[in-house]
């Protein structure tokens, strides 16, 4: 119960860090010079709004190994 726990947060751990969701949110708050991670091009108008979307980078080799380091962590003392 605790992995499955643990792998949600890992989730809303990795939203934060693979996505360019920390820079739309301060462009929010009214930090204009926060680069979007999208371009300045890439403005949609939303009801009259205009945003940057939202985007996500990459999971990589440093993820992986992330969340097979937690796996064995969990597990292993249950073996020794």
């Amino acid at each position: 119960m605790i992995l499955i726990k643990l792998t949600g947060l890992h989730c809303l751990e990795d939203f934060g860090a693979h996505t360019n969701y920390c820079e739309l949110a301060l462009r929010e708050l009214g930090y204009r010079e926060i680069f979007p991670h999208t371009g300045v091009n890439t403005e949609l108008n939303i009801r009259g709004r205009l945003i940057f979307p939202l985007v996500t980078g990459t999971f990589g080799a440093v993820d992986f190994l992330h969340c097979t380091f937690l796996l064995i962590l969990t597990f292993l003392p249950s073996y020794i």
